[in-house]
């Protein structure tokens, strides 16, 4: 997306300004006294990074993306805090390591899968997509823009609200609030 309409220079400093996020979503998250709920803090981070990577994907903007790249990884350390929390309170000691090399073993997979379906999705259904001439490819085009890279920026759009959907429903399942003891 970013080197469509900008250099390597220039991504090298927003993905340096995005880190910088999770430093100060760390520290903010470090000075808190007490967290009450730590399905809330994973349901707001999971919200909080779907909206700013979303937002990631609607303007051709280096500051834009530089700001939104910072903010959605401010909210990652209330996910990954939330829900490591959430698990080892609820697991008993003697499975703790089984049960973390298996949530490993899914993550590490599912960068696979996902940098494989992704580079799929970009070249073969988004950018096609919003090169063409339907109403719909117009009017999408007309929110986020058109040409090179654009559809890969549609793909981060829906992937950030998909995001921001799995945090609400999370927040409100039940099962998933029991864990907090809510």
């Amino acid at each position: 997306v970013i080197l469509a309409f900008s250099g390597e220079s220039e991504l090298g400093m927003m993905t340096t300004v995005s880190a910088f996020g999770m430093l100060v979503g760390s520290a903010i998250i470090s000075c808190m006294n007490r967290i009450k709920s730590h399905m809330r803090l994973l349901s707001l981070g999971l919200v909080g990074c779907g909206i700013f990577f979303a937002l990631m994907g609607v303007r051709e903007n280096v500051v834009l993306i530089a700001v939104f790249g910072f903010l959605m990884f401010a909210f990652m350390p209330a996910v990954q805090i939330g829900a490591e929390v959430l698990i080892r309170t609820n697991l008993a000691n003697d499975v703790q390591g089984r049960a973390f090399g298996l949530i490993s073993l899914i993550t590490q997979m599912g960068y696979i899968v996902a940098y494989l379906l992704t580079g799929l999705l970009s070249d073969y259904v988004f950018e096609p997509f919003l090169s063409g001439t339907s109403r719909m490819a117009a009017l999408i085009g007309t929110v986020i823009g058109a040409g090179a890279g654009r559809g890969s920026a549609l793909l981060i759009v829906i992937m950030g609200i998909l995001l921001v959907f799995v945090g609400i429903v999370a927040a409100r399942a039940r099962s998933v609030r029991t864990l907090d003891g809510a």
